[in-house]
């Protein structure tokens, strides 16, 4: 992948990560959490957020003008576990829906 910008914000959101993966334009959102006693991390990335991530996408192309060639856009999701105690996890969920 090429990151094409981080931490794109505008009045209605914000997009982690906008990347070029082949002939893929992502979006890519970056949870993190400490445990799981408000959902993991990838929990967070509800339906209503993947909405919202859609949309923004749409805004940032709309805004952007750099001459990107792509075929397709998804969104991505990079969860990661860091605890206080043991191992990080990180699971990369490629077409989330």
């Amino acid at each position: 992948m090429h990151i094409v910008e981080r931490n794109w914000t505008c009045a209605r959101g914000e997009i982690d990560i906008v990347a070029l993966h082949a002939d893929c334009l992502v979006a890519v959102e970056v949870k993190t959490r400490r445990d799981s006693s408000k959902g993991s991390a990838l929990e967070a990335v509800t339906p209503r957020k993947l909405q919202s991530l859609r949309r923004l996408i749409g805004m940032w192309l709309e805004q952007d003008q750099r001459l990107l060639s792509f075929r397709s856009i998804r969104i991505d999701v990079v969860a990661i576990t860091r605890p206080l105690h043991g191992s990080t996890t990180v699971n990369y969920v490629r077409g989330a829906q």
